[in-house]
C-alpha cells in the first residue's frame, strides 16, 4: 500500500508538471481575454468611454451612409432635427432671426418683385384681350360696381381656391390646429416655425407702429393671408385672388376661437389633443365663397337702349340745329322797305326873268327813316324875251306816311353802341320774345329801340339774325 501510494504521488506530480507545461500558454491567453472582456464591459457601461472610442468613426460612417442612402439618412435625422429646431426657436428666437435675416430679406424682396412682375404681365395680357363684347360687359359691370377694371378681370380669371389653414400659437410658434382640402402636411410644424420667424423678422426689422404685423405673403400663384389675434394667429394658404372680405372672415374666426377656447390657447403646452378641438372651427375658412354667377348681358335690352340713345341724340342734334342762329336767320322773314309816293301840289307864281336860266331837274330824296320828308322843287323853263313874260312857278311838297317796322327777339342779345362786333356793350340786354322797333338797317346789324311803343328805354345795335321782322 505504501509502495502504491508513493507511486501515485509521483505520477500526480508528473502529470501536474506535464499539465503546467502544456497549458501555461493557454492559461495566459485566457487571462488576457478575460481582462479584455472586463475592459470592454467597463467601456460599454460607461457612455463617456464609448463615445470617445466611436467618435473617430461616426463622421466617416455618416458620410458614407449619406452618400450611399441619402433618403434614409434624412428620414432618420428628421425627427431629431424638428425637435431641436423647435427648442432652438423657443429658447433663442433672436439668434435664429439674426441668422435668417440675410437670407429671408433677399428672398422676400425677390419673391415680391417677381410676384408684382407676374401680376403686371397677367393684367397687361388680359387688358389687351378686352375688346370683345363680353369684356366690354365686364367693364360696364366694374364701373357700376365701383371697382377697378383690372381687379374685376383678375377676379374673373383667377378665382380664390383656399388650400390650407393653420392656427399657430403666438409665443411658441407651434401649430395649435390645421385644416386642409387635401392631405395633411407632414412638415406643418416647420412651416409654422418659419412663418413665425418671418413675422417676427418683419416686425423687428421695420420697427412699425405698435400692433402692426405682417398680413400678406405671396409666392408664385399662391398667397398666405395672416391675421393675428390675442394668443394665436391664423395663416390661410390659397391660390388666386382672395375676395375682398377674406381678412374679415379671418378676424371673425379668430374672435370666435378666442371666445370659446381662450383658456386652452393661453395654457397651451404642446398638447396633442388641441387640434381635435379647434380644427372644426377652421374648416369654414376652406369653403369657397359662392358668388352669384354674373348674369348674361341682356342683348335685346342693350340694343333697345342703344336705339333709344341714338334717337335721343338725333332729336337733340336736330333741335340744336333748328335753334342755331343761321337757321333762324334763314327762316326769319325778310325785311321789306315800303316807300309811299309823295303827293305834290303845284302853285303857279308870275315873276319876271330878265336873263335865261338853266332848266333844273327836280330830284326826289327818299329814306327809310320815318322822320325824313322828301321834297321835290321843280322850276319852270324860262324863255329869254325883251318883254316881261309871266311864268308860272310851282313848289311841290311830298309828305310820306311810312309805317313803323317792328320785330320780335329770337334770343337774348347784348346791345352795342356801334354796328361793330368789337364795339363795347351798353350794358343793356334785350330778352327773348321782346317786341322792338327798327330804326335803321346796316347788314348784318340793325338799329333798334325797346320798347316798341312809348318812351324808349334801350337803344342800340344788335345782329339782325336775332330779330324776326313782323
Amino acid at each position: 500500500m505504501t509502495h502504491e501510494s508513493a507511486a501515485d504521488s509521483v505520477e500526480s506530480k508528473e502529470l501536474e508538471a506535464l499539465r503546467e507545461i502544456l497549458l501555461t500558454q493557454d492559461r495566459a491567453q485566457l487571462q488576457a481575454l478575460q481582462r479584455e472582456l472586463a475592459a470592454l464591459r467597463i467601456q460599454s457601461e460607461s457612455p463617456e468611454r464609448l463615445v470617445a472610442m466611436l467618435d473617430p468613426l461616426i463622421s466617416e460612417i455618416l458620410a458614407e451612409r449619406a452618400r450611399s442612402h441619402p433618403d434614409e439618412v434624412a428620414e432618420a435625422i428628421r425627427p431629431a432635427l424638428m425637435v431641436g429646431l423647435k427648442q432652438q426657436i423657443e429658447k433663442e428666437r433672436d439668434v435664429l432671426i439674426g441668422l435668417l435675416t440675410p437670407i429671408i430679406g433677399q428672398t422676400v424682396q425677390r419673391a415680391i418683385a417677381e410676384a408684382i412682375e407676374s401680376l403686371a404681365r397677367r393684367v397687361d395680357a388680359r387688358m389687351e384681350r378686352m375688346l370683345d363684347f363680353r369684356n366690354i360687359w365686364w367693364r360696364l359691370r366694374a364701373r357700376l360696381s365701383g371697382i377697378d377694371d383690372a381687379e374685376l378681370v383678375l377676379r374673373e380669371s383667377l378665382p380664390w381656391h383656399p388650400e390650407h389653414v393653420f392656427l399657430i400659437h403666438n409665443q411658441t410658434g407651434l401649430v395649435l390646429a390645421e385644416a386642409t382640402t387635401g392631405d395633411i402636411l407632414e412638415d406643418s410644424d416647420l412651416i409654422a416655425a418659419l412663418l413665425t420667424a418671418i413675422r417676427d423678422f418683419s416686425r423687428e426689422s421695420f420697427k412699425g407702429e405698435p400692433g402692426e404685423t405682417l398680413h400678406h405673403i405671396q409666392f408664385g400663384e399662391r398667397q398666405i393671408l395672416l391675421e393675428e389675434g390675442k394668443g394665436a394667429y391664423v395663416a390661410l394658404v390659397g391660390e388666386g385672388v382672395p375676395p375682398a372680405d377674406a381678412y374679415q372672415r379671418l378676424r371673425e374666426t379668430l374672435v370666435t376661437i378666442h371666445q370659446a377656447h381662450g383658456a386652452l390657447i393661453r395654457d397651451f403646452k404642446g398638447d396633442a389633443g388641441t387640434g381635435e378641438t379647434l380644427t372644426p372651427m377652421l374648416s369654414p375658412l376652406l369653403q369657397p365663397i359662392e358668388e352669384p354667377e354674373p348674369s348674361k348681358p341682356p342683348v335685346l335690352g342693350l340694343v333697345a337702349l342703344l336705339l333709344a340713345l341714338l334717337l335721343l341724340c338725333s332729336t337733340c342734334s336736330w333741335l340744336g340745329y333748328s335753334a342755331s342762329p343761321r337757321v333762324l336767320a334763314r327762316l326769319a322773314p325778310t325785311a321789306v322797305l315800303y316807300i309811299t309816293q309823295p303827293t305834290s301840289t303845284v302853285t303857279p307864281t308870275v315873276m319876271p326873268s330878265p336873263t335865261p336860266l338853266p332848266s333844273p331837274t327836280p330830284s326826289l330824296t327818299l329814306t327809310s327813316v320815318p322822320t325824313d320828308t322828301p321834297t321835290a322843287t321843280p322850276s319852270p323853263t324860262a324863255t329869254a324875251t325883251a318883254t316881261p313874260t309871266a311864268l308860272p312857278s310851282s313848289t311841290p311838297t311830298a309828305t310820306p306816311t311810312p309805317q313803323p317796322k317792328l320785330g320780335i327777339m329770337t334770343g337774348n342779345v347784348y346791345v352795342r353802341a356801334e354796328p361793330d362786333p368789337t364795339a363795347p356793350h351798353t350794358g343793356k340786354v334785350i330778352l327773348l320774345g321782346d317786341t322792338i322797333r327798327i330804326l335803321e338797317r346796316r347788314d348784318p346789324w340793325i338799329h333798334v329801340v325797346f320798347p316798341a311803343t312809348g318812351e324808349p328805354k334801350i337803344e342800340g345795335w344788335i345782329p339782325a339774325r336775332w330779330v324776326r321782322v313782323q
